[in-house]
């Protein structure tokens, strides 16, 4: 009990004006601003021993043991306290506020054991939420041709690094593709071939301020070709074609003659070869008449929807 009533003396002498005996309250500088946590010092230690809060909080230290603590911090750098060193006497309190981000570890370095040991983490404040948006040109393009891919960011800033993410199928996610700078308006665009179904995003962090768009979808329709090769009375040789990321070898597309309604009319199935395409004839009626090929849904493939050629005029 002698040593312990030293240790106690030797404490309240070092806190001077900021202790105050006779079981009289400590006073704790509060913080102008900021939410305020407890930590309770227990004899079986502090309780909790781990906070997490935000820049400007403060953390009030109350000793409800029978006997002196202090708490003292591992780094002083970032954080001020009602006193130094923090010496708390039995029914008392006293409080530290926290400026900036960290982990500020503390001891009671009087007393053994883990319990008597702690952290306060001091969280980084959460970025300000800005905004992008984001269109596509076209909701469905040709195989290989560009998509104009353009937004806005908010708040309204010019130099502004804008990243484009994209996901094509069937890729589980998505992968960083181009970056810009918005223009002195926060506008950008982007401008890049599209090969299969993709879906896009863009996104960007500009000092303490963030922003995602929504995620847009551009479909895809595969390449179709049509040529007219000769023209001999009746008979027309075509030739047609069907371009994308696979092959449409032995694969069939349609061949469809514009009817007087302004609709088409299939006309026979036309089978592609190794690399394809196919080279065919077809029995044309006289005077002009229009006809494309038709890749249907079911035979473009996965990633890819219906698609047909330009419109080719024949006249006999």
């Amino acid at each position: 009990m002698g040593v312990r009533r030293s240790v106690r003396s030797a404490m309240a002498a070092v806190m001077g004006v900021g202790l105050v005996l006779g079981g009289l309250p400590m006073l704790a500088v509060a913080p102008a601003s900021g939410a305020t946590q407890a930590v309770t010092i227990t004899a079986k230690g502090f309780v909790p021993r781990d906070l997490t809060i935000q820049p400007g909080d403060s953390v009030t230290f109350q000793n409800a043991d029978a006997t002196v603590h202090q708490v003292e911090f591992k780094t002083t750098t970032g954080l001020t306290c009602s006193a130094s060193p923090l010496v708390i006497q039995p029914g008392q309190s006293a409080s530290c506020t926290f400026a900036t981000a960290g982990t500020f570890s503390y001891t009671d370095p009087n007393t053994k054991g883990n319990t008597f040991r702690g952290s306060v983490t001091v969280a980084a404040p959460p970025a300000a939420k800005g905004g992008v948006t984001l269109a596509a040109s076209k909701a469905v393009v040709v195989y290989g041709t560009k998509v104009k891919l353009s937004g806005k960011v908010t708040p309204v800033k010019g130099g502004v690094t804008v990243e484009l993410w994209s996901r094509p199928y069937p890729e589980p996610a998505f992968a960083k593709v181009a970056t810009v700078a918005s223009a002195a308006d926060g506008t950008y665009a982007f401008a890049l071939p599209t090969q299969i179904r993709t879906e896009y995003r863009t996104q960007f962090t500009d000092g303490g301020t963030q922003g995602q768009s929504a995620v847009v979808t551009v479909k895809v329709r595969p390449k179709v070709t049509l040529s007219v090769k000769s023209k001999s009375g009746a008979k027309a040789r075509l030739r047609t074609g069907v371009v994308s990321t696979m092959s449409y070898a032995g694969k069939q597309v349609l061949l469809q003659r514009r009817n007087s309604q302004g609709g088409w009319t299939t006309v026979k199935k036309v089978t592609l070869g190794q690399f394809s395409s196919r080279t065919f004839s077809v029995r044309v009626p006289s005077g002009s008449s229009k006809w494309r090929t038709y890749l249907q849904a079911t035979v473009a493939g996965a990633g890819y929807v219906a698609s047909y050629s330009p419109t080719r005029t024949v006249r006999r």
